[in-house]
């Protein structure tokens, strides 16, 4: 058991080190969902252009199909 123990603090300046390095990727990633707050509502505008593009794509859509379909017959 006093074996274990000791192994175990020896590891500890280990662990110490790797909670260091966790503890800062974790501040890197709130900073990132902050910085992505930001951009939400940009997003957000991006995806209702598309959307407003939409009706588009399904008529695109069959033009495409009806010219693979008179592929396919040759």
């Amino acid at each position: 058991m006093y074996k274990k123990a000791t192994e175990l603090d020896e590891n500890r300046p280990e662990y110490l080190k790797n909670r260091d390095e966790l503890d800062e990727s974790k501040a890197l990633l709130d900073v990132d969902r902050l910085e992505y707050h930001e951009f939400r509502p940009e997003l957000y505008k991006k995806a209702m252009e598309l959307d407003e593009n939409r009706p588009e794509y399904p008529k695109n859509r069959l033009e495409l199909d009806k010219k693979a379909t008179e592929l396919h017959k040759n």
